[in-house]
């Protein structure tokens, strides 16, 4: 065993056995948040080809991909691990194009099911009587909002393999071609479901939660 790990082990002991105060105090390499439906499948896909030690809603020795980690809960999440006060290095957030995510969050109604109780807990701007569209657009926009606002930087899902290395010398490891070239694009996609258009958002949304989701949407970088 490493000194740095016996180290470890005798403040676990000396706190009374809890891994708490070891989770904020060792910084694991990289989290990667976002919303559900950006593609965090994807990218975990690639990163675990690419031999790091990481995967997707869990948090292992390299990190991990998870929009639940937006925040930091203690207790349980939908799915995978709580940050429990887990400390990243760096952490990223990905962002996928906003029609394709939400009619893709929509769609998943049945499978989010379960996350819509976490999801409504940290965004009070979600009302339980809204309707789905409502619901997924407001969701799109104030998770990202979260996700920006901890990360020291914002990439596009679309533009994974342009800023590959410009993502290597961030977080100081590397992401082979190879292990982009590895792994499908349409990893974890969700089958035909219907794709909604700027206009049928204008017709659901307020008028400003509306035009909030298209700047929003242009500071990302994509074209309305």
């Amino acid at each position: 065993m490493s000194k740095r790990w016996l180290f470890f082990a005798l403040c676990v002991l000396l706190c009374g056995g809890t891994a708490v105060w070891i989770h904020s105090f060792y910084k694991r390499p990289l989290l990667i948040v976002g919303c559900a439906r950006s593609g965090t499948t994807y990218t975990a896909a690639v990163l675990k080809a690419a031999g790091w030690k990481i995967q997707h809603e869990r948090v292992k020795r390299d990190g991990a991909v998870s929009w639940e980690l937006v925040f930091d809960d203690t207790q349980h999440v939908p799915w995978g691990s709580a940050r429990k006060g887990r400390q990243f290095a760096h952490i990223f957030h990905q962002v996928r194009d906003p029609l394709r995510t939400i009619s893709t969050v929509c769609h998943a109604e049945g499978p989010l099911q379960k996350s819509w109780n976490y999801i409504l807990a940290h965004i009070p701007e979600i009302s339980p009587q809204d309707s789905l569209l409502l619901k997924s657009a407001k969701y799109w926009y104030y998770w990202n909002l979260k996700a920006e606002a901890m990360s020291e930087w914002t990439y596009r899902l679309e533009d994974f393999g342009q800023v590959r290395e410009e993502f290597e010398r961030r977080v100081g490891k590397r992401v082979p071609r190879e292990a982009l070239d590895r792994v499908p694009r349409n990893a974890n996609a969700s089958g035909p479901h219907h794709q909604f258009t700027w206009e049928e958002l204008q017709q659901e949304l307020d008028p400003e939660l509306y035009e909030n989701i298209r700047h929003l949407a242009e500071h990302y970088g994509y074209k309305l």
